[in-house]
């Protein structure tokens, strides 16, 4: 059965977006450490603009304040984001919690629903469809497009591949092969890195965007899975993953594939954590990199 129109017009979206602004704080927190993290949340890109914090905090609350009355929902508060980067990055995480947790089914007939908000001065009042396509998207947007244009011009290294995660480009300029192939090192960790939190988050549609049609597992009892067997035990609840966190990321890269290496940390129990090596085959398909393999080898204490 096909998901309600305005769920997936709508849900899908600010939770890949939402996703791609945690990884854009992680990046501003590593090019501003300490002291230079104040000037960098309070940094604006004209005088009558919000700074970096607040944008990012309206940009995550326009993503409560279009899904919550599209699913006939009263706008819920995520409460204040707390100090610096972590804070913003814990805000960030409630919003996506709350989302995702919106049932499909609420959003059936939704196409009826005639849905307000308060812009300024003025209240919006619009038909559903017109309320997400006119002015809730177009607003979330201005201000994540805001505040990825701050971040770009206080020297943050980011660019378009960063902004939608689907971009690549060929080297430029003289930074020379050396300088191109971490570039794609570190887009295929970030891509990694994303994987992982899709399976712990259960966001089905960025896990099924990033594994390909021939994707197999191999576990560490030596089972196989394809990419539905393993991604629709997820889907059910029946593996549930609490806890993937990777250490450091190898990659060995050529022109259209990678292998990417690394041991990580893994619970499908609260208290039962176990540690793991994981090989990764990812390969280009249709401009992407998707992986294709993946292999786990448990490490016995």
């Amino acid at each position: 059965m096909n998901p309600p129109p305005l769920w997936q017009a709508s849900v899908p979206v600010f939770l890949r977006y939402l996703e791609r602004l945690r990884r854009w704080l992680d990046l501003a927190q590593a090019h501003a450490p300490g002291p230079d993290a104040e000037r960098l949340l309070g940094a604006r890109l004209a005088d009558d603009m919000n700074p970096l914090a607040t944008q990012v905090v309206i940009a995550a609350n326009f993503a409560l304040r279009a899904c919550h009355p599209l699913a006939g929902l009263p706008v819920p508060s995520p409460g204040e984001p707390g100090p610096g980067f972590d804070g913003l990055r814990a805000l960030v995480d409630r919003v996506t919690a709350m989302v995702r947790e919106l049932p499909q089914e609420r959003f059936d007939g939704a196409e009826s629903r005639l849905l307000e908000s308060q812009a300024g001065d003025a209240l919006v009042r619009l038909p559903a469809t017109e309320f997400l396509q006119h002015y809730a998207l177009p607003n979330f947007f201005f201000h994540l497009t805001t505040a990825y244009a701050i971040l770009r011009s206080r020297g943050v290294p980011i660019g378009k591949a960063d902004f939608d995660g689907l971009h690549a480009y060929p080297p430029a300029g003289s930074d020379g092969a050396g300088a191109a192939d971490e570039r794609r090192a570190e887009e295929l960790r970030e891509i990694e890195r994303s994987r992982l939190r899709a399976l712990v988050d259960g966001d089905m549609p960025l896990a099924r965007r990033l594994h390909a049609p021939q994707f197999q597992l191999v576990t560490p009892a030596g089972s196989a899975f394809t990419r539905d067997e393993y991604l629709g035990k997820i889907e059910r609840g029946e593996l549930r993953y609490l806890r993937w966190e990777p250490g450091a990321i190898e990659v060995r890269l050529q022109a259209d594939s990678a292998v990417l290496r690394y041991q990580a940390t893994l619970a499908f129990e609260p208290d039962s954590p176990f540690r793991c090596w994981h090989i990764d085959a990812y390969e280009r398909i249709d401009g992407r990199w998707q992986v294709v393999w993946s292999q786990a080898t448990a490490i016995k204490p």
